[in-house]
Order: structure tokens, then sequence, then C-alpha cells
């Protein structure tokens, strides 16, 4: 079996989750985040997460100078999840599960019930790009209870928010959501906030890790949240991201003759988190065809070597996961990230592999 770098769960988004859980008498079945803990210890009125959607340390290096507020701030390093990819990520962030626990393992699941790849977050075929039914089939059969539903049921005094685009109450920039956040701490009694931003993970996709977009953006966030938290009282803030991204280069299957020809369906999950269901009678010629090929890239591991490795993390196995993996997954250990066909996609900045940039996210905490 190749090497890859199995995440942290120990010390890990997910820890921080187990953390605030904890906080509020809740066991999620995970180790905490000693520092959140500390964070939390003083038992603020006010308990904040903010998740910056793919932040991770490389781009805070990347961007800020070592005496910004965000840099100031940052306690440590943590990891993400594999794969490190906002569904299993954030996912696993709001239920306090590992993605072998939760099942949203990543952009595109094959669902049985439709026969075909769906977008989780969207709920729209991949085929067609219509509605894959009326109601979420993840929602559906990847049921899970949030944070804000867990902390409220356990303390139905505490005012338990998640703040986000697509989320009451709505926010549509970075200066709206620090906003947000100040107004909900200001209210009497005592409060839970986890809010979500879509940057700079929106901008890298389309831009890249380097570009100006990407350093305005992070220059914003920085700026923005420094003004926030002068201005919190009671309150500690926990900050960090579901995960890194780098700069991707793309390979295509379907430039290898008869490689596509050996799956029973199109890969899924994500471009550097593919999940082959191969035919039988082509297991062994499909591992060295891609490997022949594609094997300096990606690291080919059979739905056994992923569960030995904890590669998803450790918990009750989801029913589902067997039904989502498939015989091999395609984990990519550099630059380059896999399509099925052609055109390839136009991203530029992408995640979801196993290299350090990818997996490392900053643990960001601030006590007022």
């Amino acid at each position: 079996m190749q090497k890859v770098n199995v995440p942290d769960y120990d010390n890990s988004i997910l820890s921080v989750s187990a953390s605030v859980l904890k906080h509020y008498g809740i066991d999620c079945g995970h180790p905490s985040q000693p520092l959140a803990d500390e964070a939390l210890a003083g038992d603020p009125r006010t308990a904040v997460i903010m998740l910056f959607d793919g932040m991770g340390v490389n781009l805070l290096e990347k961007h800020l100078p070592e005496d910004s507020f965000l840099r100031r701030n940052m306690k440590g390093t943590i990891s993400s999840v594999f794969p490190p990819t906002t569904v299993a990520a954030t996912t696993s962030i709001q239920s306090g599960l590992a993605p072998i626990e939760h099942g949203w393992l990543g952009w595109t699941l094959y669902f049985k019930e439709v026969k075909d790849n769906v977008a989780v977050f969207s709920n729209h075929l991949v085929s067609t790009g219509k509605p894959a039914s009326k109601e979420s089939l993840a929602e559906t059969y990847l049921p899970y209870e949030n944070i804000c539903e867990q902390i409220h049921k356990s303390h139905p005094e505490v005012d338990a928010q998640r703040p986000s685009l697509n989320h009451r109450p709505y926010i549509f920039s970075i200066g709206s959501a620090c906003r947000k956040v100040l107004h909900i701490s200001r209210r009497p009694g005592k409060h839970f906030v986890y809010c979500y931003w879509i940057n700079p993970d929106h901008l890298i996709h389309k831009y890249g890790v380097n570009s100006p977009e990407v350093h305005k953006t992070i220059l914003k966030i920085n700026e923005q949240t420094e003004k926030m938290c002068a201005k919190l009282k009671d309150t500690s803030v926990i900050m960090l991201a579901d995960h890194g991204l780098i700069d991707t280069e793309w390979k295509c299957m379907a430039d290898v003759p008869g490689l596509c020809e050996m799956l029973i369906r199109r890969p899924s999950i994500e471009s550097r988190a593919n999940s082959f269901f191969v035919k039988p009678e082509c297991m062994e010629d499909f591992k060295a065809l891609f490997e022949k090929n594609f094997g300096d890239d990606f690291a080919l591991l059979s739905r056994e070597e992923v569960k030995d490795i904890s590669l998803f993390g450790k918990g009750r196995e989801n029913p589902r996961i067997n039904e989502f993996v498939g015989d091999y997954l395609a984990v990519a250990t550099g630059k380059y990230s896999l399509c099925y066909d052609r055109p390839v996609p136009k991203m530029i900045g992408i995640h979801a592999g196993d290299t350090k940039e990818e997996l490392t996210v900053p643990l960001i905490i601030i006590n007022r």
C-alpha cells in the first residue's frame, strides 16, 4: 500500500467541535482540543466559531505578515479531516462526527435511489444538472443533528445560531458576518454562534492561491475580524478553516485508452479523492493501468486499505460508506487533480487531496 498522510483526528477541526460540545455537556465520542477547552474554560457568555472556507495555514503565511491580527492570535495548527473538502469538513464540525460516521464524504456521491452521482449540497444530478429529488437525498439518507440543535436541546437557555449565506441570519460579506456576530453577542443571555463564510475558497477556485483577489480578501478578513474582536465582551472566538488549497494542474482518465471502460460508472467524491467502482473482471488490470499512468501523483487504495488506516476517521461506520467509497480510492499526493473526461475543469485552486497545504489549518483563539 502506498504511503498517505492520515489526518490527526485527535488534534483536528473535529476536536474543536468536540470541545464546544463538551463545553455544553455533550459527549460526541471524540477527543476535545486542549487549547479550545482552555479558551472556553472561563464559561464566556458567548462562544463563537468563525470558519473561513479554505483559509489554510499556507494562505495566512503567504498573504499576512507575522504581526498581523490573525497570525498573532494563531495558537497552533490543527488538521482537517479526509477528504479536506467543504462537504466532509464542515459536516464534521457541525455534527461532531468523523466522515466515516456522517457519510458526507465529498462534493458528489452516488445514490442508488437515483442511479446517479449527486452534488450533495445542491442536490442536483451530476449528469443532467436537474434536481435529484424533491427533498435532499443527503439529508434524507445521511441525517445528523447539527451543533446548534444539539446545544439548544441540552441547554434551551442558550441562543444557538449559525449565520451563513444559506442559513438565517443570512450574511453576504465578511463585514456583515462580523457585524452579525457582534450583534448577537450584545443581546442579553447566553449565545453560541457558528459563523461560516465562503471565502477565500470561492476566490481561490477561480483565481488561484497567489492571486491579488485572494490577497485582498485575506487582508479584509484580517481587518474586519480585528475590528470585531476589539468590540466584543465576555466572548471566546475560535477561528479556523475547513481545509487549505493548492494550485492544481489536471490529468484526464479518458486520455488512457481502455481505462474508463473498466469502470461500472463515473468516479465520485472529489477530483483529488476519486472513488472508482470497477468491473469485477477488471480489478487487477485497472489497478495496474492506473498506477502505470497516475501512480506518481495518486495513491490508489482499496476500500479495505482506506478503512485499515482510518482515513475517514474512527467511530461507528455509516451504513452507506461501502456504497460511496467504491473498490478503489485515488488520493492525490501532489499538485495534480484527476478528471474523468475532457474538457478539464477550469478551477485553478483546489482541495481534497493529501498534501500538507490542504490538510493543515489554523487554530486562532481570541478571548475578550
